[in-house]
């Protein structure tokens, strides 16, 4: 069973999005990974319709679907978007647009000049779509995460306040962290009556912050560059092998972090 995670905080980002709603403004929702623009989306989604930008087909299915338009006879997607703008405009609530291809970008701009409201959400501005308004989701404050912990999960206030620290206001972490102690304590590998055992465990989420922290792009993209900096100064001193295993070492982060996004 899915654990369904109570919305928290974002009070004045709602107003920002509703208040564009009401002017027929088109508006994009941006944020890191993890930062809950998907919840934040369905959260609203209830004053209009809330769908992915891909696969195409799918984008439509389900605009379809919320509208009760009748798909028999609607081979492709033109019939099916020709369909759809005869009747009433709605609020068109996307998600994953950065992940949108042409065709998704196509109709999406179709139906925006003809009349419906877009909200979408992605990690940064897509191409080839213009919005009125572009809004940022930023890190949860700490009283916000911790909230956020305590309405959804039962756990000792030290593992509360560990994990509304550790995880710094991202949601996607907070819900992880909150997701292994919940388990780990539900399994009997961690006795919330023993402190020692809870202090080993807060050490242990610190431990693996640091390490997430070292693999992170913003460290190691960073570094990559410099390595292939490095690289031409080994060459101009003819340390040759040092100069290709430190490009070598580079390109391999390169093609962790491209093979990680796939």
């Amino acid at each position: 069973m899915i654990m369904k995670i109570k919305f928290i905080g974002r009070k004045k980002e709602i107003e920002l999005v509703l208040s564009a709603i009401n002017r027929k403004r088109s508006v994009l929702i941006i944020g890191k990974k993890g930062i809950g623009k998907t919840k934040f989306l369905k959260n609203i989604s209830s004053k209009g319709i809330y769908c992915s930008s891909m696969p195409t087909r799918q984008l439509l299915l389900d605009i379809m679907f919320s509208m009760k338009i009748d798909k028999k006879g609607l081979s492709n997607t033109k019939l099916m978007l020709d369909e759809i703008l005869k009747h009433n405009r709605k609020v068109l609530f996307i998600d994953d647009i950065d992940f949108a291809n042409k065709n998704s970008i196509s109709i999406i701009n179709n139906l925006k000049n003809e009349g419906f409201v877009i909200v979408s959400a992605g990690i940064k501005e897509p191409k080839n779509i213009d919005f009125f308004e572009k809004i940022e989701l930023t890190a949860l404050s700490f009283s916000e995460s911790v909230l956020m912990i305590k309405s959804n999960y039962k756990l000792p206030d030290s593992i509360v306040s560990a994990i509304a620290r550790i995880s710094g206001g991202v949601p996607r972490e907070i819900i992880d962290n909150s997701n292994d102690a919940k388990n780990s304590i539900e399994s009997g590998f961690l006795d919330e009556k023993n402190k020692n055992e809870i202090n080993n465990y807060i050490n242990e989420l610190e431990n693996k912050q640091r390490r997430s922290v070292l693999l992170s792009a913003s460290f190691l993209l960073p570094f990559a560059y410099f390595m292939l900096s490095l690289r031409y100064i080994l060459y101009f001193q003819k340390n040759y092998k040092a100069g290709y295993l430190t490009a070598t070492a580079a390109y391999l982060i390169f093609a962790f972090f491209r093979n990680r996004r796939k």
